[in-house]
């Protein structure tokens, strides 16, 4: 810019060589605003004749282009007399000063030139504070590394380099710091249904989509929530709490149970889980119960389910018996009602001693029949009692049965009689009527055998 000052001013002083006066002239062309003009030089003093010298002032230049002063006039008549110039007037702007018309960059050499063109700059870069093209200007940036933006100086005149604030430490594009370049740049989302992003440059969070598993048997719901239930939804924890999922999807923990419901089913604090957690209900034709809702009741036990004292249950929780039907309680009988239940009569006694289905028999076995004797064995059949002659030859007193009843003297079966032989039927004839004939002798028809 110097250099191109220095040309200028060669040149321009370069065409007024030789004109004379004629220079007060030469840049009127040229005014610029700006301070007041130095005064024109004086005029040339009277020649060596001695002939009388004038000089006029030059014209001086101003902000407002006024009139510069007019010189006084110079010494009389002599040899070699000179006049002395007069002071000249204001200039057309101040030496050294700077000033950008748009892009194109003017400097004042001389306050009689005025301002003249110096430079033309790049677009927004002509700087006429500090006299020169700017190469750069304060919105200029640009990455060094990715990490490190440069930086137009205040003086325009260089980029300077400088690291990346902690907030936005990474460079992208024009020299931008920025919180990230890339998802890898940003913190881990503390939820496993949110995502890092890096969005415009500014780490941010993304949800990630609906069903994604996520912590221990929970879905990502497609909000960034991990969550483990549906709200409203109620469960029971390990240890036997109810829970109750809240309307972020977590399971929240409720009071514990205690009586009268000590149980939690379903979430719920209820009296049972299980029918075996219920009282027996006390009647043997209802059976204790734990309803779907976890409440504790009985059920009847369903009909000809069999019950105590020979009776069967009747479907409703009662238990009675058949009506019409006959039964013993111990030695009584009884009979069943119309209602279902027990008439109990008298006990059985006398000769019909024992109760056997609900009617007084004499006797249920032939041992409840009395003995009539050796030769004649009691019977029980149909419940009474009867007698039938005892097996022919059955030892009796003094002899041997003899299949009829009675007991023959001498008998004894085989081996009987004196010789100790047996006594054919053959022999027996007619109504045997045992006598006295001696020992091991019978008498019939009046005679005696052996």
């Amino acid at each position: 810019m110097r250099v191109l000052a220095a040309l200028a001013v060669g040149t321009l002083l370069c065409v007024s060589c030789g004109k004379g006066d004629s220079n007060d002239k030469l840049f009127e062309e040229t005014p610029a605003s700006g301070g007041a003009g130095q005064g024109g030089s004086g005029g040339t003093g009277g020649s060596a004749q001695g002939g009388s010298g004038s000089a006029q002032g030059g014209t001086g230049g101003s902000a407002q282009g006024g009139t510069g002063g007019t010189g006084q006039s110079g010494g009389g008549a002599g040899q070699g007399g000179t006049g002395t110039g007069g002071t000249g007037g204001t200039g057309l702007c101040t030496a050294g000063a700077s000033l950008c018309d748009g892009n194109v960059l003017m400097t004042c050499f001389d306050p009689q030139v005025g301002y003249v063109t110096v430079a033309t700059c790049e677009p927004g870069r002509c700087d006429d504070e500090h006299g020169e093209c700017d190469i750069c200007d304060a919105t200029d940036a640009l990455c060094v590394d990715a990490v490190t933006a440069a930086r137009c100086d205040a003086t325009g005149q260089q980029m300077v380099p400088a690291p990346c604030e902690a907030s936005t430490p990474y460079c992208v594009e024009s020299g931008r710091c920025v919180e990230c370049a890339e998802p890898q740049h940003c913190p881990l989302s503390a939820s496993e249904c949110l995502v890092a992003v890096c969005k415009d440059n500014a780490c941010a969070f993304e949800p990630v989509l609906a069903g994604v598993a996520c912590g221990v048997g929970g879905n990502c719901d497609g909000n960034g929530l991990c969550t483990y239930c549906t709200p409203g939804q109620k469960t029971c924890s390990g240890t036997g709490a109810p829970m109750e999922c809240d309307a972020q999807g977590q399971w929240v923990h409720l009071p514990a149970c205690a009586t009268p419901t000590p149980y939690c089913k379903e979430g719920v604090c209820v009296q049972c889980q299980s029918v075996y957690q219920c009282p027996a209900s006390g009647n043997e034709c209802m059976s204790s119960a734990c309803s779907a809702s976890g409440t504790c009741g009985f059920t009847a036990k369903i009909a000809t389910t069999p019950c105590s004292d020979q009776r069967q249950c009747d479907g409703m929780g009662a238990c009675l018996c058949t009506p019409g039907t006959k039964s013993c309680q111990g030695n009584t009988p009884r009979t069943c009602s119309a209602a279902g239940a027990w008439i109990t009569g008298s006990t059985c006694s006398g000769s019909t001693p024992t109760c056997l289905d609900g009617e007084c028999v004499e006797c249920m076995a032939s041992y409840d029949c009395p003995t009539p004797g050796v030769c004649m064995t009691a019977v029980c059949a149909a419940n009474a009692c009867s007698e039938t002659p005892s097996a022919y030859g059955t030892p009796c007193v003094g002899g041997a049965c003899d299949g009829q009843g009675v007991c023959i003297e001498g008998g004894g079966g085989t081996g009987g009689g004196a010789a100790g032989g047996s006594y054919a039927p053959s022999y027996l004839e007619g109504n045997a009527i045992p006598v006295k004939c001696g020992p091991r002798r019978i008498r019939l028809f009046g005679h005696c055998f052996p």
